[in-house]
Order: structure tokens, then sequence, then C-alpha cells
């Protein structure tokens, strides 16, 4: 586990993780404009039987010689990291909370200033996580969050429910308004993966994880 890092194109690889307390790696986004600035979200974004718990997330300034702790540690899984590429100082950050229990520290999650403080700008219920983030690639105050109701127990897992959607913001996740024109519905919807066109930003594609005993098969959808 951890981060491997190389500087020859794969040949060799090195782990620049070590000090650490955690090595599940939720994960990992550059800086567009300084490589050498990488952030780490740390716990296994999947709902499996076995999925690491992270404690947070991880700043480096010096392309992953040293690392320092820059908060959401109640996060429990990060699984998105986005750095506007259009302002270095702005992260969003999709967390997932706790998987055992239901807790408020989750959802998307902005920062203004290079991860030095950090302000909840989605969140839907306790048990709802932010599984995927992506942004305009024209217009950086657009960004889709997919959310994904989920919830596990000692014999039982819920890995879908109404509150599992994909929501739009257009002013940098100041407000956000929830996606519904075509899309499913309904309590058996589970994990949402999204990507966004370059070519054409009009564009996005979402797959949704359902009840595979379910008539409709919405496994991929162009929207």
């Amino acid at each position: 586990g951890g981060i491997y890092k190389t500087t020859n194109s794969g040949l060799s690889w090195q782990q620049v993780f070590m000090d650490a307390p955690v090595i599940s790696i939720g994960d990992i986004a550059l800086d567009p404009n300084n490589s050498m600035h990488i952030y780490a979200g740390t716990g296994e974004a999947n709902a499996s039987s076995y999925s690491f718990l992270g404690d947070g997330l991880w700043k480096s300034t010096d392309g992953g010689d040293n690392w320092m702790h820059i908060g959401l540690e109640s996060s429990a899984y990060i699984a998105r990291i986005i750095v506007d590429y259009n302002n270095s100082d702005r992260v969003f950050v999709a967390a997932c909370g706790t998987l055992f229990s239901s807790n408020s520290e989750r959802g998307v999650y902005r920062s203004e200033n290079g991860g030095a403080s950090w302000e909840q700008v989605l969140f839907l219920t306790d048990s709802t996580a932010a599984i995927d983030l992506v942004q305009h690639p024209i217009n950086p105050d657009i960004l889709y969050a997919a959310m994904w109701e989920r919830i596990r127990g000692l014999n039982y897992r819920k890995s879908g429910g109404e509150s599992s959607s994909i929501w739009k913001t257009v002013d940098g996740g100041d407000n956000w308004m929830e996606l519904s024109n075509g899309l499913p519905a309904g309590d058996n919807i589970g994990r949402i993966g999204l990507d966004i066109s370059i070519s054409n930003p009009d564009i996005l594609y979402a797959f949704y994880d359902q009840d595979i005993n379910e008539d409709e098969d919405y496994s991929f959808l162009g929207i």
C-alpha cells in the first residue's frame, strides 16, 4: 500500500509515503500548475468487505519527499481530489464518511487556501458518500458530483438508495442542483461514476451500479 513514485517512466519505483500512519489510498491529485504539489486522500473508497480506513488528506510540496496532514480526518475514505487548473489554491474533495456507521463528515469539501482549511459545500445525508467529481475543462466553476448512499453492518450491506444521484454546480461549489431528467431513480441506485468529454464538455458520461435483478439496465449513460 501507500504511494510509489517513478522518475524514469516506470522502470523503477520508490515508496514515498513511508512515515504516514495509514497506507490505504483513495486518490492522488497533482497540482496542474506545480507538479511538486501533490494531494493524497487516504482510505479505500469501495464498500467492500475489507475497506481500510484512512485519516484524511495529506499534501506534499516537494514531489512526495515529505508530507503534511491537512485535515478531513473524520471523512474516513476519500474518493476523489480535484485541484482547480485555474486556481491552485482551490481544491475539491469527494469524501465518503464512515462505512459501518453514519456521520456527517461526508460529501463535497472545498478549500480556497490550498488545504489549510475546508468547507463542506455539498451534503445530503449522514449515510450518503460523495464518490466522484469531475470539473469542466473550459469553465472551472462547473463541477459534477456523484453521490452514493451506502452503509454496512456486521451482517448486512446496503449499497444503494434514493439519495444516490448526480449534482451540478455552476458557481464553484457555492450552490448545487440535482440532475434528474432521464436519469435512473429509486431505492436501488448504487454507485455512480462520472467522466466529462474534453473535446466537447457538453457531453457527460455516467455509469450506474444497480440491482442486477431489475428489468431495466442503466449500466452506462451519456447525458
